[in-house]
């Protein structure tokens, strides 16, 4: 960058903060809002629980955007999207909105992500026209002070625009969208007609030319076709047809810092819209290279994102060839934002002119920085953002002779290139660059302000992120990467770039962030992975990893390092020694994961699972997963009053009437748990999967009849909870020789003693299998129940009297 008389110039070729520690709060969903008050964008958390009913359209319209009466929004399927992608215009009363609409992104299992637009906030607006649309055509046409007479075609759309006009601020106006067709006039705008008053309240350029298309024999890329502007008999390099125009012009050499260099612009011409070589001596025949490339580079950003011009509003191009710097120097190529220009230079020396597609993206990519970003004392941000420009269009457009990965390779016959993005350290270019940051090159960079060298950490990244790579950097940390493609990264650079992501972001931690935010953004875990490891491998951040697998383990369970590449070790270890002595499996059945099998004689609770990433031997991050739990069956903890325990695999409990039950379990973690109608209806429910929280209360006229509760956990179990309501008797179950003996209790004496006489029904099941092993009536005695012949284990009794009933858990031996 150059410092000349009160301008600023970001330049082609003469060409921080320390680094913190990359954080993100993942757990919240981000609102972004426009200058009224109104949602612009939403990205939401994948763990945000508040936002996690938001599953729609009309959901969002409702809820978020809370839309008024009369406020609708229709699907646009003239836009063709991809699947999970959806665009919607704003209508008012039947009347499309300009300029208003939403587009919703959902991830694979169909989830909103993302969600942003513009919304206009109408009400009692009148749609009723007061003139006709030929009445506007008319006013239009005089406004351009042409003669209505003299209308040999017109169209006119009644539309809503929210117009700024006399107001202090924009309102919006029912109009006329007119565009009109004049005899020997070309007409390249719409005018905004007011429908109550007939007034112009606005107009606006729109792309419909008949231009003229020139063909131009270039310097450095042979034969191509470019849209010139006929006017007094010449052809010009002028494009009227892209946003405001694109508008070539000749400084001759004059120093471009100087006040009156607009005295010495000279307008380039021919006179039959075939450009040549000689027609224009060599240094203007440069021109012919930028016209073109400006053009190519509008229409990709334009066509494929609908990006208008570099600062998304049509902002017309002006630029000059055959500008002098200081110093008298020729060799260099210059953005100006102070005068929101472009200005090349012929070359010097050996150099050649600097003109090549490259070179006009970089300084494309500085004025789009300019506008979207900002940036102007982050110049090595700056700088290797407008090198990855110059690699995307390179890619689209260059020739055979064109190198992607190298910056300005065809202006300098002595070096390869200008600068490296592939090997920054390239010895035979013009420019060595840092291709890692923190490193011995990049402090010394630092330390002498050599912002083109440090902007090699910049382009280098994109460089991995779209070709991949394996190796050591520059600070000896090996890295692999797998590649996405230029297609997906360059739609990451201009969703970065345009949704402002980057703005004020003023080190490379923090563009590291906004590119993984632009990432989530686009729905994409790949490339959020791929974006995190490919800064991993030029020095800034860790990568992206981590340690996923059940809470809970009933049979086995597979534990899983995500994100991890080849080429990496993983050690595992447990928490629980004898798990970890006998029930862990490590790197099975590949390297990143590990299996953990459930031992039949002993639980493991609360545990911790540690996997070690090494390379070489050499740490490279250590991954934790605490609360883990192995059973064979449902486990948990209940409180009720004054009772309290431990639920285990019988699963029936006591509990009190007409109070608070409160159940935590690692079983409930990411479980369904609902309660079952043919049971006693709790008074309150109430459940958190996240934490493995169940609370309910159980009325006081349950008549002896349990809450079931059903539990589906994320292993695929299911299990039945019967929380049994505490009643006036007491069950009193025990095993002898002769089998299972129920003595019923009430009141601190057993039945016998009080001599009840009510009728008993007596069930027994093997609590393993569920088998009902016994089902017996007595009265007035208390009752013993043969276990003659059966197996060994845990049985349940369930004694009903009247309309209590009672259960008890005996083990028989």
């Amino acid at each position: 960058m150059k410092q000349f008389i009160n301008i600023i110039y970001v330049c082609a070729y003469l060409v921080v903060t320390p680094l913190s520690a990359f954080a993100q709060d993942i757990s919240k969903s981000v609102f972004k809002y426009d200058q009224f008050g109104n949602v612009e964008s939403v990205v939401f958390s994948k763990t945000d629980k508040e936002y996690e009913y938001i599953k729609s359209e009309d959901v969002f319209f409702k809820d978020i955007l809370k839309t008024r009466a009369n406020n609708t929004f229709v699907r646009n399927k003239k836009i063709r999207l991809d699947k999970g992608h959806e665009t919607f215009d704003q209508y008012y009363k039947g009347i499309k909105v300009e300029d208003a609409g939403y587009t919703f992104h959902y991830d694979k299992n169909g989830n909103m992500r993302y969600a942003h637009g513009n919304y206009v906030d109408i009400t009692d607006l009148d749609i009723i026209p007061a003139i006709s649309k030929e009445d506007a055509a008319k006013s239009f046409a005089k406004y351009k002070g042409l003669s209505p007479d003299s209308i040999t075609q017109s169209s006119a759309e009644l539309v809503i625009k929210r117009i700024k006009g006399i107001h202090p601020v924009e309102i919006p106006i029912l109009a006329y969208k007119v565009s009109i067709a004049v005899n020997n006039v070309c007409v390249t705008e719409y005018g905004y007609v007011d429908a109550k008053t007939g007034d112009v309240a606005y107009s606006e350029s729109y792309i419909y030319y008949s231009a003229a298309t020139g063909t131009f024999y270039t310097k450095y890329y042979g034969t191509k076709y470019a849209t010139t502007n006929w006017e007094n008999g010449y052809y010009y390099l002028y494009d009227p047809s892209r946003g405001y125009g694109i508008d070539i012009k000749d400084l001759q050499n004059y120093d471009m810092s100087r006040s009156n260099y607009q005295n010495h612009v000279a307008y380039i011409k021919d006179s039959d819209n075939t450009w040549y070589y000689n027609d224009h001596n060599d240094s203007t025949f440069m021109a012919y290279d930028i016209h073109w490339a400006f053009q190519k580079i509008y229409d990709r950003l334009y066509n494929v994102y609908g990006k208008n011009s570099i600062d998304n509003n049509g902002k017309e191009i002006n630029a000059y060839i055959r500008a002098t710097f200081s110093d008298n120097r020729t060799d260099n190529a210059c953005w100006a934002p102070s005068r929101e220009e472009f200005y090349f230079g012929q070359g010097g020396g050996c150099n050649r002119p600097f003109s090549s597609l490259d070179i006009v993206a970089h300084e494309y990519g500085h004025g789009i920085t300019h506008y979207q970003i900002g940036w102007s004392n982050q110049k090595y941000l700056n700088e290797g953002l407008s090198d990855i420009w110059g690699a995307i269009m390179d890619y689209r457009f260059g020739d055979a002779n064109s190198v992607v990965w190298k910056i300005g390779e065809h202006i300098i016959p002595s070096k390869t290139c200008i600068r490296d993005m592939e090997y920054p350290e390239n010895p035979y270019a013009y420019n060595q660059t840092a291709s890692t940051y923190n490193s011995t090159d990049y402090n010394y960079y630092e330390n002498n302000n050599d912002y083109y060298a440090m902007s090699g950490v910049f382009s280098h990244w994109f460089y991995l992120l779209v070709n991949g790579g394996q190796g050591y950097n520059s600070n000896g940390t090996y890295y692999i990467l797998n590649p996405v493609g230029m297609d997906m990264a360059e739609n990451l650079i201009v969703e970065a770039v345009f949704n402002n992501y980057l703005r004020y972001k003023t080190s490379y931690a923090g563009v590291r962030e906004a590119f993984v935010a632009a990432a989530e953004a686009m729905n994409n875990d790949s490339l959020v992975t791929a974006v995190c490891n490919a800064w991993y491998a030029v020095g800034v951040g860790e990568m992206n990893l981590s340690l996923s697998g059940p809470k809970y383990t009933k049979n086995q369970s597979t534990f899983t390092v995500d994100g991890l590449p080849s080429g990496f070790d993983v050690v595992w270890s447990l928490s629980d020694n004898y798990y970890y002595q006998n029930c862990l499996q490590p790197n099975y059945p590949s390297f990143n994961r590990c299996k953990i099998t459930t031992d039949s004689y002993h639980d493991m609770i609360n545990a911790t699972l540690t996997a070690t990433i090494k390379h070489n031997s050499v740490t490279i991050k250590t991954l934790t997963m605490t609360g883990l739990y192995a059973y064979k069956d449902f486990r948990g903890q209940y409180t009720s009053g004054n009772l309290s325990g431990t639920i285990d695999y019988t699963h029936v409990f006591t509990v009190k009437p007409n109070i608070n039950t409160f159940i935590t379990s690692p079983m409930l973690i990411g479980a369904s748990a609902t309660y079952s109608n043919t049971g006693t209806i709790p008074n309150y429910w109430g459940f958190s999967s996240l934490y493995g929280e169940l609370q309910f209360h159980m009325p006081t006229n349950n008549y002896g009849i349990p809450v079931i509760i059903n539990v589906d956990d994320v292993c695929g179990n299911s299990y039945q909870l019967y929380a049994m309501p505490q009643n006036s008797k007491n069950l009193n179950v025990s095993f002898g020789d002769n089998g299972i003996t129920i003595v019923i209790e009430e009141n601190g004496y057993s039945s016998k003693d009080k001599n009840v006489h009510q009728p008993w029904t007596i069930e027994v099941c093997n609590a393993l299998t569920g088998k009902q092993m016994s089902v017996l009536s007595r009265t007035g005695q208390l009752t013993t129940v043969s276990t003659a012949g059966w197996p060994k284990g845990m049985y349940v009794v369930k004694v009903t009297i009247g309309k209590e009933v009672f259960t008890e858990k005996v083990m028989v031996k």
